[in-house]
């Protein structure tokens, strides 16, 4: 007992010492997260109550204090303290980024997550690399530093490490960079595809390193969607290598990631309570074949294809990557330098004639197109030919063909999705897998086909229902596709 008595005076100790020095904080997230800011060596850190990174913060402040190293105990009793602090409803409440966050003023900022803890702030005038940001940031055990960004750097360094064919390509790309800097979505999901020796994961390590390099910059493919979700939780980009195929968890899961959405799940060794994830994170894929073809995913996506590289274009990585670090800086501070020409183009305002799918991420590469050195226009041209070709991967899935054919052959038809679907398959061998196998099944996956049906005059209604027997309806009819313009 008095071996107890003496851990827990030495936690309440330490504890009382955190809450006395004025250069502490003990605070929480507006979800509830508690938080705790230290200064050290003259900048600010911040860190989860309950990580490694507080954790030895106690340890090296009871080292210095008590002239030993304290016990795991009273590292424990310390660190719950120190929570309850923080969680009482008194303490105070602020914002955490991970990475890139935004300030009262509008400014965008960007984590070095270097030793220093400096930031760069960015506004409409510029950028500048600050200590001790007014905002928040917290680090992940994996996230890696960036270099100091440099002044009169050009974004057309850039294209001597990126295997793209052509200029729009480009323009793709640069506009999902510029993307990833801001602290909110929505993101397009970006991915790459190419055959064998096509630089594919090369590209992906680049453009990852570029503005949010990591220890492990490319993983593979979740087991499920709360691996997803911590995943999202320890890193701004969420990057995934070698992609054969989605599953449809896997594909509804980074449809969230995109546009915001969260994952509810019953929290470790508890009976009732929930730990709910809630992440909007850029996504970057590669693989050989086409993964998207759902049509959510499509919609919410950057397709490029890489071309091969011959033998004479080849380089060894040892080569590429000293060429890259020593332009990065330069290469960094240009993409910087075009933000914060697209924070003053969004103040002078931004339309468009009509608005695409993830409208809010095309109002923002319009702004900043001719700031990545591209002629007015050539985001939402080039958007719009990959939003097309998109499409036309989704639709080349049999049952959307089926439903072409079927509609074109008819002026309307409504009936329930059973029925549609005994239309459908009626002539398919009976060992076709095709199609979903139930009324249910078919109706969502008919859900996801309808937006880009759309686009080919082909419009899909659910909903109706039937008088006096109450069936629900689907409805076929021709329609106009839609097309979408900008303008300044």
């Amino acid at each position: 007992m008095a071996s107890t008595k003496k851990r827990e005076s030495q936690a309440t100790l330490i504890v009382q010492q955190i809450a006395k020095d004025p250069a502490v904080e003990l605070f929480q997230t507006v979800d509830g997260d508690e938080y705790v800011s230290v200064v050290v060596n003259g900048h600010r850190e911040t860190h989860l109550i309950r990580s490694s990174g507080f954790r030895n913060y106690l340890r090296r402040l009871f080292f210095r204090s008590m002239g030993k190293a304290p016990g795991a105990s009273v590292i424990t009793d310390a660190t719950n303290m120190c929570g309850a602090i923080a969680s009482d409803p008194a303490s105070p409440v602020h914002a955490v980024y991970l990475r890139v966050g935004e300030s009262e003023d509008g400014a965008l900022w960007l984590d070095l997550c270097d030793r220093d803890w400096l930031t760069v702030r960015i506004q409409p005038d510029g950028w500048e690399v600050i200590e001790n940001a007014p905002i928040r940031f917290r680090r992940a055990p994996g996230a890696m530093p960036l270099p100091l960004p440099e002044t009169h750097g050009t974004l057309e360094l850039l294209r001597a490490f990126v295997n793209l064919t052509s200029h729009d390509d480009f323009c793709l790309v640069l506009s999902w960079l510029a993307a990833a800097l801001r602290p909110r979505g929505p993101y397009p999901i970006l991915g790459l595809h190419g055959e064998q020796g096509t630089a594919k994961s090369t590209l992906s390590r680049i453009l990852r390193e570029l503005i949010d390099p990591y220890k492990a910059p490319l993983r593979t493919a979740p087991r499920d969607e709360r691996d997803l979700q911590i995943a999202a939780a320890n890193s701004h980009i969420v990057a995934y290598d070698n992609i054969s195929r989605l599953e449809g968890w896997l594909s509804d899961g980074l449809c969230r990631l995109s546009t915001g959405g969260g994952l509810a799940t019953r929290t470790l060794y508890t009976d009732a309570e929930e730990t709910v994830f809630d992440a909007q994170r850029p996504v970057l894929l590669n693989g050989i074949s086409d993964i998207g073809t759902r049509g959510d995913f499509a919609e919410r996506s950057i397709v490029l294809y890489l071309p091969q590289i011959s033998p004479e274009e080849r380089q060894q990585e040892r080569d590429l990557w000293n060429a890259f670090r020593v332009v990065h800086p330069r290469i960094l501070g240009a993409l910087l330098d075009a933000v914060a020409a697209g924070l003053r183009n969004m103040d002078s305002g931004i339309t468009l004639s009509a608005m695409p799918r993830m409208a809010d991420f095309a109002v923002w590469a319009t702004a900043i197109e001719e700031p990545l050195g591209f002629a007015r226009g050539t985001f939402l041209r080039a958007y719009t030919a990959n939003q097309n070709d998109a499409t036309s991967v989704v639709l080349d899935d049999v049952v959307a063909q089926s439903i072409l054919r079927f509609a074109n052959n008819c002026d309307s038809w409504i009936g329930t999705a059973g029925e549609l679907l005994k239309l459908l398959t009626a002539e398919l061998p009976t060992n076709d897998k095709s199609f979903p196998k139930n009324p249910i099944s078919f109706s969502n996956l008919l859900r996801r086909l309808a937006p880009s049906l759309r686009s080919l005059g082909v419009d899909l209604k659910f909903g109706k229902r039937e008088p006096k027997t109450g069936r629900r309806l689907i409805e076929i009819s021709q329609c106009v596709a839609a097309e979408t313009e900008s303008s300044r």
